[in-house]
């Protein structure tokens, strides 16, 4: 981090956790925000309402490395994108994720990569989340936040309500004038009665 302290962002729904009190074995947490926190993830998430949320978390220590595991659900109200009338939907997404010390753990294929790139390879190999970890700041772990942004990975961004198709305007054009009369047919007609 060269110097610089990171500051924490406080997010919408935070459940810090001290990594410190995290052991070799798995460890679970079952975490919800109240209504209040409730109200300001719909506005960061752009929908109407967000009527449930949880998640089901799984943390583990291997070695320098915090492994997360777990499954965010929520009920959200959001406009169908037709009709603007409100639909409700459940989304359910599973995710991972590994923390280290930045200070403690930079892993051997990371480092070799970063030699890569010094030397001028011309191709950035993607690293395994495993072998690149997001860094633990101050020694704690956000769990609402990590939620918060798997749960907006499954957001639809078009929600529409069931049984109803979204025309485009574009397509509907198009197809309008593939069956107009090309102008150019009368030039055809009249190019043989030239000959």
């Amino acid at each position: 981090m060269s110097g610089k302290t990171a500051e924490f962002v406080e997010s919408e729904w935070s459940h810090w956790i001290n990594v410190g009190e995290i052991e070799d074995t798995a460890q679970v947490f079952d975490i919800k925000p109240d209504e209040e926190q409730r109200k300001a993830l719909a506005r960061r998430l752009e929908v109407e309402e967000v009527k449930a949320i949880g998640a089901h978390i799984t943390l583990q220590r291997r070695g320098q490395v915090i492994f997360v595991q777990g499954t965010v659900s929520a009920d959200v109200v959001q406009n169908c994108v037709v009709t603007l009338e409100p639909i409700e939907t459940h989304i359910e997404e599973e995710f991972e994720a590994w923390f280290a010390d930045p200070a403690q753990a930079v892993p051997l294929s990371k480092a070799r990569r970063e030699r890569d790139l010094k030397k001028g390879g011309s191709e950035v190999p993607m690293l395994e989340e495993s072998e690149d970890p997001e860094a633990i700041i101050d020694g704690k772990i956000d769990l609402g936040e990590l939620a918060v942004q798997y749960l907006s990975l499954g957001i639809n961004p078009y929600p529409h309500a069931e049984g109803v198709e979204y025309e485009n305007p574009a397509e509907a054009e198009r197809e309008a004038s593939d069956h107009r009369k090309n102008p150019f047919a009368a030039l055809k007609d009249w190019k043989d009665k030239l000959k």
